[in-house]
């Protein structure tokens, strides 16, 4: 937990620790010294922050083996579109504004910590039955598009800078490994988890809507309604 705010990062550690082990740093460079000591499952940084910023931070972070695929979690008072845009870029995973309810800010924890164990899992899986029926590009979107789940500007574009490949020859080679447009396969990936989350964790709309990487809870109502054909409200309720 990286936080300038002494008393703002005690408030959070309280919320936190009812379910986590939690490291405290003031900045981004006591941050850095603190994940040198002692390996951690996921970070929540401040941006704004006297000596290394958040996003300097997650720069360094990103740089260091252990830490290239370790979850961050932006919260920030910076809330227009272009401090998300900004902070997501500089390798966020999510990006969360200031003031939060506990509740919100604990059901992204909890989504983020369930999407690692999924990924892991899943490797483990494939890795024991030798499923050879999943191709490498195909593990490897997938794990791109669980990383990125609650970025909303998660998209083909983002996945072909990642994969260090022109759009046009993703999708060509994409083509050739799976029926359904990646596009669709995002949506798919994004909608299975929001479901799973408001009916099997007890998520509400708002919390799985900003899960999956939308920011407005009524346009993941209708897409989720297209896809499912019932509204994630019926299914919270049942």
């Amino acid at each position: 937990l990286v936080e300038d705010n002494i008393d703002f990062r005690n408030y959070l550690s309280d919320i936190l620790s009812e379910n986590s082990h939690i490291i405290q740093a003031g900045d981004g460079k006591k941050g850095l010294e603190a994940l040198e000591k002692q390996k951690v499952d996921l970070v929540i940084s401040d941006v704004m922050m006297p000596g290394m910023n958040g996003h300097e931070f997650v720069w360094e972070l990103r740089k260091k083996n252990n830490y290239r695929q370790v979850p961050v979690i932006f919260l920030s008072a910076k809330n227009k579109l272009e401090d998300m845009e900004a902070g997501l870029s500089s390798g966020a995973d999510i990006y969360l504004t200031k003031p939060i309810a506990n509740k919100i800010l604990l059901s992204q924890v909890a989504a983020v910590l369930r999407r690692e164990s999924r990924l892991k899992q899943n490797f483990e899986d494939e890795e024991k039955a030798g499923d050879l029926r999943v191709s490498e590009l195909e593990r490897r979107i997938r794990e791109l598009v669980y990383r990125h789940l609650a970025n909303p500007r998660l998209n083909v574009n983002l996945l072909a800078d990642a994969l260090f490949t022109s759009r046009t020859k993703l999708y060509r080679d994409w083509k050739e490994v799976c029926d359904i447009t990646l596009n669709d396969y995002i949506k798919e990936l994004r909608m299975k988890e929001a479901k799973i989350l408001i009916s099997e964790k007890g998520f509400s709309v708002k919390e799985a809507s900003l899960a999956v990487g939308f920011l407005k809870p009524n346009y993941f109502a209708t897409v989720f309604k297209q896809y499912f054909g019932v509204s994630p409200s019926k299914i919270h309720q049942d």
